[in-house]
Order: C-alpha cells, then structure tokens, then sequence
C-alpha cells in the first residue's frame, strides 16, 4: 500500500479485551495498547484501502504487554502452473521465491500468492529433466504459467582415427533414435542419463575392430575413441609367355615384389596406383606399366611376354634348328627303310 494511504482497522477478538484505537498511514503499524499485566491481544482484523479498495486480511500478532504489532496478510490468487515435456505421474516442484514450494505429479499444481512479480524454478523429481525457470506477476487474479520440460542430456563426443580427411561417417544410437554423421574427425550427441547401445555405420574402403559399442552416461560428458583402417585386398599379376621357372618382377607403387609365376601384392586398400613390369631378358612384356584402380577386391593383371630372340619353326633359332635337324633325319631314315623293304620285294616275284 503507498505511504500516506488511509486505512481502518476491526478487531474481532478472541477474549475480552479493549478495543485499542489507532490511526496510521503505513501499510504496517504499531499499536499502544492500555492492557494490564501480561495480557496480550490475539484476533483478526480486516483492513480497507480507500486509493484501491481491496478486502484483505490480515493477522495480529501479539508482543510484550503494552505494545501489538499489526502485520498484513495480503489477499492472494491462485497461480497455476501446467508442465508438458514430463513422462506420465512423475514428480516435480514449483518453487517461488520468498513464496511457496509446490509438488505435484499430475500435468498441473497450483498454490496461491498475493499480488506481485514472483520468480520461479522448477525440477522433477529424478533430476532427469530440465526447465529454465523464469518469472510470473500476479495482479489481482488468476495467473497461468507453462512449463516445458526438456530431457537433460550430456555431450558424447565420438573421435575417429585414421580416415583420410573428408571421409563421411555416422554414428547411430538405436535406444534414443539418434543418428548423426560428419566428414570431420568428431560427432558429439546429446545423450540423458543412462546406458545405452551405439553402431557405427560402414564406411566403404574402410573397417573397425567394433562397429557396435556401449556407453554409460552418470551426470557428465562422455568420450568415445573409433578407430579406423582401410580395408586391404590381395593384387595378383599373372605372367604369360615366360617358361616355366623364369624370374620375372613387377613395381606396385614404390613396392617391388619378384619371382616366377604369379606375383602377388598384399594389403593393397582402395586408391589408384602405378605400376611398372621389370624388364626380362629376351623377353618383351605388355603391358610394360600403367595405372590400376582399385575399388574392392581387385581383379588380377595380366602380362603378356614375348620372346625378342630370332625364331625358327616358333622356336629361338638353335632349339628351330635342332628340331629341323632332328625332323630331316627321321625322314631319311624312314625313307632309306622304304628303299630297302620295295627292293627286296622286286626280287622276290
């Protein structure tokens, strides 16, 4: 009430006592009583503001014999609060400053105020959930205020190591249905209270010991390191032309593997690579080098050699030569046979 406001005061009593006459132009008052011995004054009084009229009650509250102190007791209004966001029956408090703490576990409570501008914060029982709070005015009548409860949850933060930069990649937590992917090196979540399951999707070229996990979460953030590496495959080149037992090399991207037959190169990941085929003697290979993608399991490479030596019947020039020689014999033979077998029969008839 503003200084200098007019106000009357009515005792009703519960003993017999006399009525104390007072006048003032605060909104509290001291009385002077003319009480005997250690009586006190205990009762009820109403009292009425002439600027703005509001009926009010208000208490009196009795102190040593000859003085009563007089304390309004404001009119007050009920204050509703209505939440959203909170699982069905849970707990939660509204809690005033200066004022009064209220716990509910429907949908809505109310309390009642006097007139005036009032913070506030809220809470749910399990500390699970969140609401900021704010602030409320009550001003002569019914006062509404929503709440909206938000799940509290802490920042887990996934680090990839070994993917080449830029690579896409995805984190899944199937209890809360929660997917988050990034081509940096970290995806953080938000993540309550609690333990819960996580799957890292495939990355294609690329593997981890573990593409599922578990996590616990008690109040605090959480860390998870992954850990990448390529997926490697086997790449075999396959020489065709050389005899059998014939050494023969090939140059796989700085790395030189030798040998005869097959040559193969293991752990070969995803990506392009050059290679080049060593040189044989007497011997010419195609192709001679060039450039192979791989993008899962490769296929093998086929070299083809052939002989740089003069040939004969298809054959280096003496292995032609002594098969010639070999061939011209066996025919004289088998003629010089014929000659023998016709004559003898001539001289038979």
């Amino acid at each position: 009430m503003a200084g200098g406001s007019s106000w009357t005061v009515s005792f009703e009593l519960y003993s017999s006592v006399p009525r104390p006459v007072a006048s003032s132009v605060d909104a509290c008052v001291t009385f002077v009583c003319k009480l005997s011995g250690s009586s006190t004054v205990k009762g009820l009084f109403t009292w009425a503001d002439y600027s703005n009229p509001l009926n009010t009650t208000a208490r009196l509250q009795s102190f040593p014999p000859s003085m009563v102190l007089v304390e309004p007791i404001w009119s007050t209004y009920p204050v509703t609060f209505a939440e959203t966001g909170l699982p069905p029956e849970s707990g939660w408090w509204a809690n005033t400053t200066g004022g009064s703490s209220t716990y509910s576990e429907a949908t809505t409570l109310t309390f009642r105020e006097p007139n005036g501008t009032y913070a506030y914060s809220v809470a749910d029982a399990e500390r699970t959930f969140s609401s900021p709070g704010g602030s409320f005015t009550v001003n002569g009548r019914m006062t509404n205020v929503s709440v909206l409860f938000l799940l509290v949850t802490y920042r887990v933060t996934f680090t990839e190591v070994g993917l080449s930069p830029g690579t896409l990649w995805s984190v899944a937590l199937g209890d809360l249905g929660v997917s988050n992917s990034s081509q940096s090196s970290t995806i953080s979540v938000g993540v309550p209270n609690g333990t819960f399951r996580y799957h890292l999707e495939t990355v294609p070229g690329w593997t981890t010991p573990n593409f599922t996990g578990q996590l616990t979460v008690d109040g605090a953030p959480d860390s998870q390191t992954v850990t990448w590496t390529p997926v490697t495959y086997t790449m075999t080149f396959i020489e065709i032309g050389l005899p059998s037992g014939t050494r023969w090399s090939v140059t796989l991207n700085g790395l030189t593997e030798s040998g005869t037959g097959d040559l193969t190169f293991p752990k070969v990941a995803n990506g392009s690579y050059q290679f080049a085929v060593g040189a044989t003697s007497g011997y010419s290979e195609s192709p001679k080098n060039g450039t192979l993608v791989v993008s899962g399991p490769p296929f093998p490479w086929w070299i083809l050699f052939a002989s740089t030596s003069a040939t004969f019947l298809g054959l280096p020039t003496t292995e032609g030569y002594t098969a010639l020689g070999g061939l011209i014999v066996l025919i004289a033979v088998a003629a010089a046979s014929l000659l023998v077998y016709f004559r003898k029969r001539e001289a038979c008839r």
